[in-house]
C-alpha cells in the first residue's frame, strides 16, 4: 500500500527562515519523479540554524505504513553515494517536532 503525502513540487505550506529561499523550478535535470516541477531550497550557509518546514493543513493517518520515503539531493555533497552515516549529511529530517 502506498500513500503519496507530498510530491515536493509545490511551495504551499513551506516556510524557510531568512535569508534562505524556497522556489518552484522547472529545470528537468533537477525534477524528481514524473513531476512537472520541483522545489529548490537554498540555505546561504551551514551554521546549523537554517530550517525549511512543511505544515500540512490536514493530518495524515499513517498507522498502517512502516516505511517513509523522502528524496532529497544535496548539491554540496553531490551524488556519488559515498555518504552512509547520519553525520555525513548536512541536513536532518524531523517529524512531529521531535522524531529525527
Amino acid at each position: 500500500m502506498k500513500l503519496n503525502i507530498d510530491t515536493l513540487s509545490d511551495s504551499t505550506g513551506w516556510t524557510v527562515n531568512s535569508p534562505s529561499t524556497i522556489s518552484e523550478i522547472t529545470r528537468s535535470s533537477l525534477i524528481a519523479g514524473l513531476n512537472t516541477k520541483s522545489l529548490l531550497i537554498i540555505f546561504d550557509k551551514d551554521d546549523g540554524t537554517r530550517t525549511a518546514t512543511k505544515t500540512f493543513a490536514t493530518p495524515f493517518d499513517v498507522t498502517n505504513y512502516d516505511t517513509l520515503v523522502f528524496s532529497i539531493w544535496s548539491q554540496l555533497k553531490g551524488s556519488n553515494d559515498n555518504y552512509l552515516k547520519a553525520a555525513d549529511f548536512s541536513y536532518k529530517i524531523c517529524l512531529d517536532g521531535s522524531t529525527e
